[in-house]
């Protein structure tokens, strides 16, 4: 009997099939990972470029910058000067990790800020500091860059008004050239990203009232969003300063339009993402909060002293 065999290449095994399927996702996986990859590293290197280009055509900028760093960096490890940070530095190491919670936030100031508010402010840091730059240094040269923005935003406000000259300048290089204020901005603490959000809200507004819709909105979001996020109470200070400005407004007869772009950009749309991105626990620190327990919040800083009453003493005299 003659048997016919079957046509070499019509008839593959299901296996092959299968394996052939699975390298081919594989491949084209790795093709788009290592696309976006490079993609993000070529847009990081382009940050650090014209960061660099600015820092050259601006002098002032460039001594800002280089004495903070210099300073941060000779102070190393120490912690002396602002025991607060460890809380910072132990939050930043650890609130990028899985399952996403409040526990990484716990030993500092950022126990009412969305977790992914602090993925995205943090993401900076996170990158230098994968690359090799110790973690304490990573957090402050952050507060460094978001601090020399902020001097930059606010002398932009400056040169554009009308009403102020050089001495306002000068007042405010001068603010942030105080010895505190040059402590705060050169380690890994909040008030950087207080200072910074501020700025980046004053900025947007002036845009705003000067006609620049798209980039006002964008900033009044941006500062509004992260100040609620990381100090509540000065948003809510702030806020109210923008709803007596926005009467003001009405008084004067200022185009509706624009006092809308305001409460909305600056108040409404910040709110309802930081209730829509913050953690319960998060929202009954907030609102439940006794004024009376202020001393057991977390910070190595902030220290009870307990105080014996006359009389209470264990002497036997």
């Amino acid at each position: 009997m003659n048997h016919k065999r079957p046509p070499v290449g019509r008839m593959s095994h299901p296996n092959v099939q299968v394996k052939g399927k699975y390298n081919l996702i594989l491949l084209t996986t790795g093709y788009y990972l290592t696309t976006a990859f490079r993609s993000l590293i070529l847009r990081i290197v382009s940050v650090f470029l014209g960061l660099k280009a600015f820092l050259k055509k601006n002098t002032f900028f460039t001594i800002f910058f280089t004495t903070h760093l210099l300073f941060a960096s000779i102070l190393g490890r120490l912690y002396a000067l602002a025991p607060d940070e460890r809380g910072y530095l132990s939050t930043f190491n650890s609130v990028y990790t899985l399952p996403i919670g409040t526990s990484a936030q716990s030993g500092s100031g950022w126990i009412t800020a969305p977790t992914v508010f602090l993925w995205i402010a943090y993401l900076p840091a996170k990158l230098i500091n994968i690359f090799g730059v110790p973690d304490y240094l990573s957090i402050r040269l952050l507060s460094i860059l978001i601090t020399t923005i902020s001097v930059y935003l606010l002398i932009d406000i400056q040169k554009h008004s009308r009403s102020v000259g050089r001495f306002s300048r000068l007042f405010v290089i001068a603010t942030f050239f105080i010895p505190s204020v040059f402590l705060w901005t050169s380690v890994g603490l909040r008030e950087a990203f207080i200072i910074a959000e501020f700025a980046v809200f004053l900025a947007g507004f002036n845009s705003l009232i000067k006609g620049s819709s798209k980039r006002g909105m964008l900033f009044l979001f941006l500062g509004s969003y992260g100040l609620v996020s990381t100090k509540n109470y000065l948003w809510a200070c702030l806020m109210l300063a923008v709803i007596l400005s926005c009467i003001i407004f009405i008084i004067q007869k200022i185009d509706w339009l624009t006092i809308l772009k305001l409460l909305g950009a600056g108040f409404l749309i910040p709110l309802m993402a930081f209730g829509g991105t913050t953690s319960a626990y998060a929202l009954d620190f907030i609102f439940n909060s006794d004024i009376t327990q202020t001393g057991e919040r977390s910070g190595d800083s902030i220290t009870q002293v307990a105080l014996e009453s006359p009389g209470s003493g264990s002497g036997s005299g």
